[in-house]
């Protein structure tokens, strides 16, 4: 029992811990206004979305006989029996998109603030 904890947690932390930082450096490079925002949408959905629509469309899309996932894993050969896989995945979705806003926001108020006191931005 402890040793699935403990895998489980480690990852999860290997996991969750570097994608938001890796998606809002890449965000900040994004110059396209659309695909910038159509990703931050993807990606903070999760949060606008109840637990129990999500929960619930994981479970269709994992679904042992009629899931789409799960078909293809056992196509190219794999096991459909996937706990952990999924149980970090899912929360990776639902941490990444928050993140970003916290790590960004503050640096563009910074910048945005600068600029309007050199008279740059008009606000």
């Amino acid at each position: 029992m402890i040793k699935n904890t403990f895998l489980l947690s480690i990852y999860q932390i290997a996991i969750t811990f570097p994608l938001p930082i890796l998606l809002a450096l890449a965000l900040n490079e994004i110059k396209d206004g659309i695909f910038k925002r159509s990703v931050q949408m993807f990606t903070y959905a999760p949060y606008f979305i109840s637990t129990v629509v999500i929960v619930s469309m994981i479970i269709l899309m994992l679904s042992p006989r009629t899931g789409i996932v799960n078909n293809l894993i056992e196509l190219i050969g794999g096991q459909s029996d996937m706990f952990r896989s999924i149980f970090v995945w899912s929360d990776a979705w639902q941490i990444t998109g928050s993140i970003p806003v916290l790590i960004i926001y503050p640096f563009a108020q910074k910048y945005f603030v600068q600029g309007m006191l050199l008279g740059s931005v008009k606000g």
